[in-house]
């Protein structure tokens, strides 16, 4: 995974994606043309007002990737959806479950110390804690989601 000091120089007409090196033989891969459908269709059909962070993560992947057609490894993949994860949690709120009797509350994420992982499905906090159940609002997400479309970066 490039440094967060590489993806920064990049010019901000790369698009991510471009950077990530292909599958590898005899590894997991992702086609994105499939990905892509995979996350519309979810979000077409999401009902409520949450959005599962990994889906907003990979939404905007999609909207700011002009490789479709690529396929990649799962891996890569994976950290991607962990970079735009952090890259959301810096424009609105992201929720979780810390403790599933505690309930749900807006995180306080420092993208310093702590780490999403396991492709934005989980929040790793500095002192060892995990943080599953990782959602974002809707109507957070269209306005995080306009403003990536509008600059056309995902990494801020």
């Amino acid at each position: 995974m490039p440094a967060f000091e590489e993806l920064a120089a990049v010019p901000p007409s790369s698009s991510p994606l471009e950077r990530l090196p292909a599958a590898r033989p005899g590894e997991a891969i992702v086609s994105l043309d499939l990905e892509r459908a995979r996350v519309e269709q979810i979000l077409q059909n999401a009902v409520g007002r949450r959005v599962p962070l990994a889906i907003a993560a990979a939404s905007a992947i999609h909207m700011v990737s002009r490789n479709t057609h690529d396929m990649i490894a799962s891996d890569d993949y994976d950290g991607t959806l962990d970079i735009a994860a952090a890259a959301i949690s810096r424009l609105i709120p992201v929720f979780g479950l810390a403790h599933p009797c505690d309930g749900e509350e807006a995180l306080a994420i420092n993208v310093a110390t702590e780490r999403f992982a396991n492709g934005a499905t989980e929040l790793r906090r500095s002192d060892g804690q995990k943080i599953t159940s990782l959602f974002i609002r809707h109507s957070d997400m269209l306005s995080a989601l306009s403003l990536i479309k509008r600059t056309g970066l995902l990494f801020l």
